[in-house]
């Protein structure tokens, strides 16, 4: 979260000094697209230190392109002022009905892969308990947890790859946006940018 907050604060900036939102639109999926790429390869015994720097790379990734589409629509629309709240709407709108959707599919991914993999893994184990709580797993004799922690890496790098479709989506889509200059322009919604 906090490389997202910092990539946001980046773009901004740069956004605000130049003018310019479309490159971040073309650089912040893939950043994030290879973080999550690199997620996508963790076993248990992937240390530490490289998962948190994929993390922080596919955040930062997405940090840099996240309000960008509200920039563009605030570019496109700063001589319809009008139309500028319903266009920013749309956005919005689009933005948390994919936030709320992508839950729900990664959720459904994640679910499905380690019930195929807990069986698949450790057929002796009781299903439900390990499925109910991940502390349970170190509940388990030693030689059981193992099939288990894979069982639930599989399942969660599986449940990256809808997550990595769309971020590969918003470059494509994002390349058709229009690059506005947004000094030019009057800056977001017809406000000075400095």
């Amino acid at each position: 979260m906090l490389a997202v907050c910092i990539g946001i604060f980046i773009a901004g900036g740069i956004t605000t000094k130049f003018g310019r939102y479309y490159p971040f639109l073309l650089i912040g999926p893939p950043i994030s697209a290879v973080g999550l790429g690199l997620l996508y390869t963790l076993t248990a015994h992937t240390a530490n230190s490289k998962i948190i720097g994929y993390q922080i790379l596919a955040g930062f990734g997405i940090g840099l392109s996240f309000q960008q589409s509200l920039l563009a629509v605030q570019a496109e629309y700063a001589d319809k002022p009008a139309l500028l709240p319903q266009a920013q709407g749309v956005v919005s709108f689009f933005q948390l009905t994919g936030g709320a959707l992508g839950v729900g599919i990664i959720n459904t991914v994640q679910s499905v892969f380690l019930n195929t993999e807990i069986k698949r893994l450790a057929p002796n184990v009781d299903f439900n308990l390990v499925r109910q709580s991940v502390s349970a797993i170190f509940t388990l004799p030693l030689d059981q947890q193992a099939p288990i922690i894979d069982a639930y890496i599989i399942s969660i790098t599986k449940s990256l790859i809808p997550i990595i479709a769309a971020v590969i989506i918003s470059l494509i889509t994002g390349a058709f946006i229009r690059n506005h200059n947004m000094l030019a322009k009057g800056g977001a919604g017809g406000a000075h940018m400095a």
